[in-house]
């Protein structure tokens, strides 16, 4: 920063260590992906499946996905494996309690239950990460396997606004289908009077 032309400053190059991803983690990602608009915000709730998170977060075409788990280890070991591969910010993991997580109302794309989470939860957990769904075509998907009938009736059973319910070959997908409840057409300021 002066005269002399000299430097001592140290150059400290970054160690990227690219996630390691499964193939078939891969794919069933992508095939997570093709039942939603892949862009803008996505959450992943319930991290158990660690090959499958890390598929996610390798292939996330979000602008951020937040991935939230209440185990504090395996945020720590994601969190390692985020930074080390130079993907922590644009994929964030956060250490909660599912049912205390409240996500923001209809900002998320996409929003998935990791299968150990969809086995046991109950109806407080679906609604709460059903208000993150955001409307015009957001998603929440429920990765389930043999209770996938039982998953969607119980969804079913909520009346959630908006929801249209399908089995898929990941789970159930919860579609919210267009405009929110009470909205209006807003196409300007003093547009609706």
């Amino acid at each position: 920063l002066g005269e002399g032309g000299g430097s001592d400053a140290a150059t400290h190059a970054e160690k990227i260590a690219p996630l390691e991803v499964d193939a078939s983690a891969r794919q069933r990602v992508e095939d997570l992906l093709a039942g939603a608009d892949a862009q803008g915000y996505a959450f992943w709730i319930g991290a158990a499946d660690e090959a499958l998170v890390d598929a996610a977060a390798f292939t996330s075409p979000f602008v951020q996905i937040a991935i939230v788990d209440s185990d504090a280890e395996r945020i720590d070991r994601l969190r390692r494996r985020l930074d080390a591969a130079g993907l922590y910010g644009k994929v964030t993991a956060h250490h909660a309690e599912p049912v205390a997580f409240k996500p923001p109302r209809y900002v998320a794309h996409l929003v998935v239950v990791g299968r150990e989470l969809t086995a046991t939860m109950d109806a407080a957990l679906i609604r709460n990460v059903y208000e993150a769904v955001r409307p015009y075509g957001g998603v929440l998907q429920l990765l389930a396997d043999a209770n996938q009938q039982e998953v969607a009736a119980l969804v079913k059973s909520l009346d959630l606004e908006q929801a249209q319910v399908q089995l898929t070959e990941q789970g159930v997908l919860v579609r919210r289908e267009g405009a929110l409840p009470g909205s209006a057409d807003w196409t300007h300021q003093y547009g609706d009077v």
